[in-house]
């Protein structure tokens, strides 16, 4: 397993990111969420409506395409964690939500240990650390290492989560927010809803950094 913390500390001094944008990676004159202009134009907000059986309410910041889909990628796969401020900055919480509790999707442990650390608890961290919200790293765990869901379809997601999740037993009506970096099908996050409300969770909304353009009959 690479040394994920080094790595970063290397990227930071090769490519400082107040002068580098962070979707290409050019040195460029920056805005204030370290974009250039060119990138900044080609980002497409998500502007969608998806429906869910177990999740009360559902946003997402940009459309999960072109160059945010690519930069999700090399957050996950390439260790290239200093993206969780980048995409931190973008979310936020819609007035209507009362948050009593914010929870990032776990990783199985074995998963955990392959790629050396979770990419949703990391950027739930960042967004707990914005917007003043209390990130809870245990009351939900993965209990089935299931295979990746981007080699499946979308029938095949669905089966793939159902029981991956469980949940503690005493949320005692609390509302929970689930963090994630991607929602494609949404099956992930239904099952992680699912499972907060057999715990006791009154409400669950989930915020991800992009989403699908997917119809809603497909989550």
């Amino acid at each position: 397993m690479p040394n994920v913390l080094l790595l970063d500390k290397i990227k930071d001094v090769l490519y400082p990111r107040r002068c580098v944008c962070y979707l290409c990676s050019h040195e460029s004159v920056t805005d204030s969420f370290g974009l250039c202009g060119e990138c900044r134009r080609q980002i497409v907000a998500f502007g969608g409506i998806r429906r869910f059986e177990h999740i009360d309410g559902f946003s997402a910041s940009f459309l999960y395409a072109g160059i945010i889909a690519d930069a999700i990628k090399r957050y996950k796969f390439n260790y290239e964690r200093y993206y969780a401020d980048f995409f931190a900055q973008f979310i936020d919480v819609p007035e209507s939500w009362r948050i009593d509790i914010v929870v990032p999707v776990p990783l199985h442990k074995k998963r955990l240990r392959e790629r050396g650390f979770n990419q949703s608890e990391l950027l739930a961290s960042r967004v707990c650390a914005c917007l003043g919200l209390k990130l809870n790293k245990t009351v939900l765990r993965r209990v089935k290492n299931t295979p990746h869901q981007s080699q499946l379809d979308a029938t095949e997601r669905v089966s793939n989560m159902r029981g991956a999740f469980e949940a503690s037993r005493n949320l005692n009506g609390k509302s929970v927010l689930i963090i994630d970096d991607v929602c494609t099908t949404g099956s992930t996050l239904e099952e992680c809803a699912l499972a907060l409300k057999l715990g006791g969770a009154s409400h669950v909304y989930a915020l991800t950094v992009a989403a699908s353009s997917r119809h809603s009959s497909d989550t």
